[in-house]
């Protein structure tokens, strides 16, 4: 439709204080769960984990390929999550 527009706290400023970060005040059990995760992926993608005779062989590149790649999609989300449920500003920012 012309002249109507689709908002979100994203792009509106107008309607941030409408939109909550989905990080603020983040169920630590998930935070948990999710870093328990993250170090399984890592541990199989990075080789610690050997996969030989647990699956077949064909199947150990891609699974160590997307276990490496799902590793560095948590740990990043992981941060994510640190950084939006923060209170304040670290003394990195410069902020008081």
């Amino acid at each position: 439709m012309p002249g109507s527009t689709i908002s979100c706290g994203i792009f509106n400023p107008l309607a941030a204080s409408r939109w909550s970060l989905p990080g603020r005040n983040s169920d630590p059990k998930f935070t948990f769960w999710l870093g328990v995760f993250v170090t399984i992926a890592v541990a199989v993608g990075n080789g610690s984990v050997h996969l030989t005779d647990m699956v077949p062989v064909e199947w150990v590149k891609p699974i160590t390929a997307w276990n490496s790649f799902l590793g560095f999609v948590g740990t990043a989300l992981m941060t994510a999550l640190t950084g939006m449920s923060s209170a304040k500003s670290g003394p990195l920012t410069g902020g008081k």
